[in-house]
């Protein structure tokens, strides 16, 4: 039985393993409340490590799957590699592959900048409940998550620190992809979030983010521009861009670099 705690902003959240579980206690409900108690969407989150059995991970999958469908509703499975393992990237990718068929799509989560797994399971859950319900200048309908971003194999990561313009100047992504996966085909840019101080020049930062967005479409093979989500900062400072959700990677059919 799901107790409310488990489903927050009409998201069910699930947990395989301990640092899971605890993701899923830290998440938060924000902003506009639903106008329906009907779940939208189901996240599941899972942490691997050198304990990690495989099989064990696949049942819970398909027990989460099976819950979704009698529901009416996808299935998105947010996962941490613990860097010891899986390390090859083509072991990497089939791993995730292999997942891929128990659920609608699957995310992987950049940890690298974070101590806690259970802190970056959390932080991609969180993201999809703030881009669909936080209160800010924009943000997305569930329609519009569930239409785009429930696809294939993505990758999630995120910044605390880095200014906006410094960001968008020395941020490679495409060498930060090269410490998680092989290299893709393609792909779309879907989701990000900045925050912002209450004197925030919205129209200057756009146009450094749709410059950045262009330069990016053509280094990273993008199949379209980045769709942004700006929310006010609850502890003012300077404005910084905090999560990326690239959706939808696309790899050669071996799963290797072209």
């Amino acid at each position: 039985m799901l107790t409310p705690e488990l489903i927050k902003n009409n998201v069910i959240l699930t947990g395989f393993d301990a640092e899971a579980i605890l993701a899923t206690l830290m998440v938060d409900v924000v902003g506009r409340l639903p106008t329906t108690l009907k779940p939208w969407l189901s996240i599941g989150l899972l942490s691997i490590d050198n304990f990690t059995v495989i099989d064990e991970v696949i049942k819970w999958l398909m027990v989460g799957k099976n819950m979704s469908l009698q529901k009416g509703i996808k299935l998105l499975l947010g996962v941490v590699i613990h860097p010891c393992v899986f390390v090859n990237q083509d072991e990497r990718l089939a791993l995730l592959q292999r997942l891929k068929l128990f659920t609608n799509s699957i995310v992987l989560i950049d940890a690298t900048t974070e101590n806690s797994r259970a802190y970056a399971l959390a932080r991609f859950a969180q993201f999809i409940i703030n881009i669909t319900h936080k209160e800010g200048l924009i943000y997305f309908e569930e329609s519009e998550v569930l239409k785009y971003a429930i696809q294939g194999v993505s990758f999630f990561t995120f910044n605390n620190q880095l200014k906006v313009r410094h960001f968008l100047k020395s941020y490679h992504f495409d060498l930060l992809m090269a410490n998680h996966l092989p290299t893709y085909l393609r792909g779309y840019c879907l989701f990000g979030s900045w925050r912002y101080r209450e004197d925030f020049d919205g129209l200057s930062y756009w146009e450094d983010i749709m410059m950045w967005a262009n330069d990016f479409s053509l280094q990273l093979y993008l199949e379209g521009r980045p769709c942004i989500a700006f929310f006010p900062e609850e502890k003012p400072r300077d404005n910084y861009v905090t999560d990326l959700l690239f959706v939808n990677l696309i790899f050669d059919e071996k799963g290797t670099a072209a």
